[in-house]
């Protein structure tokens, strides 16, 4: 296959690294939040409506990233998210003590971690030969997928080695990865064929 679409495949294995360890994984972690804090709620209440809101942001981004991917473009939309994301993962172990914090940074990673996934879905029919487009698509949907299964699985084991503190870090890996990779992409001659140019 093409280095293109190599690169384009890394960089979504990495983002399917984070993203559904921290979807499994984020209401424990905001039920671990209300027991350390007791904000005044219930603590039902607390992570239900905390992962309800990760959930309903995380949607709009999609939405708005679509428009603001297609505006500045794909790789570097892209980028942008993981960046962002990928620091939420480094940094809301810190905030175990402070519920109005925690659940904020949690918001806002649920609005960040999402928004790239459409524009690999994009890229790869942008670089594949078009005789092979949904095989390609299949490839990285399924490598993809079971990458999730193998974070999901660790990531438990990794927060009992070093607690909800520093948990989340062993995500960060995924977008670090992702964003070299894209990097790699964006140096492509053919990267030209993501979105008409505008890569």
């Amino acid at each position: 296959s093409k280095k293109s679409v190599r690169y384009a495949n890394y960089s979504y294995f990495g983002h399917m690294w984070e993203l559904y360890a921290f979807w499994v994984w984020i209401p424990k972690f905001l039920q671990e939040v209300h027991s350390r804090t007791n904000p005044g709620i219930s603590v039902n209440l607390y992570f239900s409506m905390g992962t309800f809101l990760v959930f309903v942001f995380g949607a709009l981004g999609n939405i708005i990233g679509g428009k603001v991917a297609d505006n500045i473009g794909r790789t570097k939309f892209n980028i942008i998210m993981l960046v962002i994301s990928g620091f939420n993962s480094l940094i809301i172990g810190f905030f175990l003590n402070n519920a109005v914090a925690a659940l904020l940074i949690a918001i806002i990673w649920g609005l960040t971690i999402v928004p790239d996934s459409p524009q690999y879905s994009a890229m790869i029919s942008e670089l594949s030969n078009p005789a092979y487009i949904g095989t390609a698509l299949a490839i990285q949907t399924t490598f993809g997928f079971a990458l999730s299964n193998i974070s999901i699985w660790l990531l438990p084991i990794i927060i009992n080695l070093t607690g909800w503190t520093y948990g989340f870090m062993f995500l960060a890996v995924g977008p670090f990865f992702a964003i070299f990779s894209l990097m790699k992409l964006r140096n492509e001659p053919d990267s030209q064929l993501i979105a008409q140019g505008r890569k």
